[in-house]
This record gives C-alpha cells, structure tokens and sequence, in this order.
C-alpha cells in the first residue's frame, strides 16, 4: 500500500526478533521484506545483500518458498540495475527448484511468472538481441500464464495486469493494451495498492506522451518514497 517506512520497521524487526530467540525463519523473513523495501527505495546494493541473507537463511532453515521469493525478488534488483542476464538466471533456477520441490504456493508461483515476463520485455527492448521476438513470445507466454494464475494471489492482479498491457502495446495493440492497464489501474486503486498504481500510471505516460498520467506517477511515488521510479517517472518527464 505504499507503507515503505511501516514495512521496513517490520522486517528489521523480524530480524531483530529472530536474532534475540535464535529462530532462522523470523530473521529469513525479515531481511526479504527489507530487501523488497531497499529497492523500491533506490537502495539496490543493500537490498540484493538483504535477499542474499535471506536465500541463505531460507536455504539452511529449509524454507522453499522464501527460497523462491527471496530469488524473484533478487532477480529483480539485478534488473534494476539493467544486468537482465543476472535476472534471467535466477528466475530459472526458481522454477527449477520449484518443479524440484513441488512447490505450489500461489505467490511465489505468480512472482515468478511476472518476473519472468518483465526481463523477457526488457530484453526484447534494451537487450541489443537479434532474436527480439522469440523473447516478445515469451513474453507473451507469461503474462498470459501470470495473469491467469493471479486468480489465485490478489497481490499480484494489478501488476500481471500491467505486463500484459505493456506486453499488447509491444505487440503492436494499443487498444488492448490499454483495457489492460486500465484494468490495472482498477485493481490498484480498488486494493489501496499504491506503488502499482504508480507503476501503471508511468507505463501509460510514457508510452502514450501523456503528461497527466506522468505526473499522477510523480506525485504518488514522491509521497510513498519509491525513489527508484520516482527518479525514472521525472526523467520521462523531462524528455
């Protein structure tokens, strides 16, 4: 919801916890939450050192779905940090482990496919490939798998929604994809989610030039502190 200072005391307190009652899982928790805080925030270098303890401490407890969340989200700081190939590696690895373990959990389910289909957009725009639209096809792949599982993970509804539109709006289908963002936005504001309010609100601006969405962006990630798109919403603005 955009809480970014209310979760992190959260998570440090998990740790804080589970370092005073020597409980592993407590502490693995924790360091995922502020991980996934820290790079909302800007912060990429603490947050993937956070999601490394955190896959360390899921790997010795053993906890298989913080083993998968701790690597989606760690997948993506790498992308944030434009390294797609360091993503895509351990988004396979999820799913590898995944089918290993038969881990079927809702969330880390759909936090994989959505990542998945994030990197695979990515690369088919700024990896520089020859073979752009086999990764478009992928793309396409996920965000129809992503957005059919997030039935299961209400979290997860407004960002499947957003990959899908951005994906149709690459595919040369404007008027889908924007249904879809709209739909996006719907869900985002009906569930007080504010950051991907935020998120859907820059993909429109940017890719339409409308300045209103943009600025909507600018404001909502000033006031929740998501540095990281805040710093990528003015420089759209600016351009």
């Amino acid at each position: 919801m955009g809480d970014f200072a209310g979760a992190l005391a959260s998570g440090q307190e998990l740790i804080r916890m589970g370092r005073d009652a020597g409980i592993r899982a407590f502490r693995c928790w924790g360091e995922a939450i502020r991980g996934h805080v820290l790079q909302k925030q800007g912060l990429l270098p603490d947050a993937i050192r956070s999601q490394q303890k955190a896959l360390e401490l899921a790997k010795i407890i053993p906890d298989y779905l913080y083993h998968i969340i701790a690597r989606t989200e760690l997948a993506l700081c790498y992308l944030s940090q434009g390294d797609w190939q360091a993503a895509l590696t351990e988004l396979e690895t999820c799913q590898r482990f995944a089918a290993q373990h038969n881990v079927v959990e809702p969330y880390g389910h759909v936090s994989t496919l959505n990542n998945l289909a994030e990197v695979y957009l990515f690369i088919f725009e700024h990896g520089g490939r020859t073979d752009r639209l086999i990764w478009l096809e992928k793309a396409r792949v996920a965000c129809q798998a992503g957005t059919k599982a997030s039935s299961g993970c209400r979290l997860q509804i407004p960002k499947a929604m957003r990959l899908q539109g951005t994906c149709e709006w690459l595919r040369e289908k404007p008027a889908v994809a924007q249904s879809w963002w709209q739909k996006s936005l719907a869900e985002a504001e009906r569930m007080g989610m504010r950051y991907d309010e935020g998120l859907t609100h820059l993909e429109i601006g940017q890719r339409l030039g409308e300045r209103e969405h943009l600025e909507r962006a600018e404001t909502i990630f000033g006031e929740i502190g998501a540095a990281l798109a805040l710093a990528k919403t003015r420089d759209v603005l600016k351009r």
